[in-house]
């Protein structure tokens, strides 16, 4: 599981730093107030974006944690030791 949730984040983070590089180039060309604008157009449906992604996250971190608690439950009967 631990080289698994590793590369999971690993490669979260790295398509977090390429959506940024992205849109700090696109971004060099707006002014002030066209960067304002696309702000404010943008602003919600990143935030539904981010928060898909994050929710998606955090359901996997949970269903991962479950399964864990299941397995050492089951290594920990095995030895006749119990929770």
């Amino acid at each position: 599981m631990q080289g698994f949730m590793g590369g999971y984040l690993e490669k979260n983070m790295q398509t977090l730093m390429e959506v940024q590089a992205k849109l700090g180039e696109q971004s060099k060309a707006l002014t002030p107030e066209m960067w304002s604008q696309f702000m404010t157009v943008q602003s919600p449906l990143l935030q539904g974006v981010m928060g898909g992604s994050l929710e998606q996250s955090r359901a996997l971190f949970t269903q991962m944690q479950e399964q864990m608690q299941k397995q050492t439950e089951q290594v920990l009967g095995t030895f006749g030791l119990k929770r």
